[in-house]
């Protein structure tokens, strides 16, 4: 049986991605993850072969690469943050440049030709004029925060392994996603809990919000992976790809559809603290050429994705 690692399993995206490869079954998946797992964790992670690992630990790396000897290899692991990012670039930059670092070096010493996807960031991109929209992989790169700019440089050193190693590696520029079992950090994410808090009497009758004039390209967390498991299984070539839906909605009517799905009734209060340093008006993405190599398509529709969103957080309350 082949076998697939997944490099940050824990994580929101790495649930899903595990989860879409257990349910295809077939292949045997072993996953890292680096702090202690949580008790909803453990519960969504049961039956994976799971291996602590810190990517900033080059020998703990080789060590998994050797033992497992995986065909397929997903890159999760980073710092992901937008909001906070000016505040924490230093770790950003160990974790996300380093730890990518000695992940590639450590396939090199393990003597491995896995196919490899990176999992990149449409904040790679930075501020973009209106008129370039909606944004193709050629469009130049120029982040504005220390997290894109991470990013940025992340993908930098795939293509470079690619070029002068010949390591077999794809690349994304994933836009905004959502979906159940995402943390609220995010904006999605937090509207459904600070409505769900609400319900429950657990926070007074107030959302406090960002920018709710800002655009962005959403897609469903079920529809990412499998982009991801797509672009390793449906091209022959390595290549570079926009995960995303194609389209822009603004923050406020993303609102205004959750909203839509309670009784409670609600004021809207800006936040400074959600603002971002440096925002973009609105951003989407082309998503053609990952239609066109791959065959993907949409398939879980926005309201579902709300929906989905608003009744995991009514579920889970307490339980993070």
């Amino acid at each position: 049986m082949s076998k697939i690692l997944i490099m940050g399993i824990s994580g929101f995206t790495g649930i899903h991605l595990w989860n879409f490869i257990k349910t295809a079954g077939g292949k045997e998946v072993v996953g890292t993850y680096h702090a202690k797992l949580s008790k909803l964790q453990g519960k969504f992670l049961r039956g994976c072969a799971l291996k602590k690992c810190d990517i900033n630990d080059f020998s703990q790396i080789v060590r998994i690469l050797k033992s497992d000897r995986p065909e397929q290899i997903y890159f999760l692991p980073a710092i992901v943050t937008v909001r906070r990012a000016f505040g924490n670039a230093r770790a950003i930059y160990k974790t996300n440049i380093l730890g990518i670092t000695n992940f590639y070096e450590a396939v090199i010493s393990s003597k491995l030709s896995p196919r490899i996807l990176f999992v990149g960031s449409a904040e790679e991109y930075g501020k973009v004029k209106k008129d370039v929209l909606p944004l193709r992989e050629q469009h130049p790169l120029n982040p504005v925060n220390p997290y894109g700019f991470s990013k940025m440089i992340q993908e930098q050193l795939s293509c470079y392994y690619r070029r002068m190693h010949g390591l077999n590696i794809s690349i994304t520029r994933t836009f905004h996603f959502t979906g159940p079992l995402q943390p609220p950090s995010f904006v999605i994410s937090d509207f459904a809990y600070q409505i769900a808090r609400i319900e429950s009497g657990k926070q007074e009758g107030v959302i406090r919000v960002g920018n709710l004039d800002a655009k962005r390209d959403f897609t469903d967390i079920r529809d990412v992976v499998r982009a991801y498991h797509r672009i390793l299984n449906n091209t022959k070539e390595a290549d570079i790809f926009n995960v995303c839906s194609g389209y822009s909605v603004s923050i406020r009517t993303i609102l205004q559809k959750l909203l839509a799905k309670t009784d409670v009734k609600v004021l809207i209060q800006k936040d400074p603290q959600k603002l971002r340093k440096l925002d973009v008006p609105d951003f989407k993405g082309d998503n053609s050429k990952l239609i066109a190599k791959t065959g993907w398509e949409r398939e879980v529709p926005m309201d579902k994705m709300l929906t989905d969103v608003l009744d995991w957080h009514r579920q889970h309350l307490g339980k993070w």
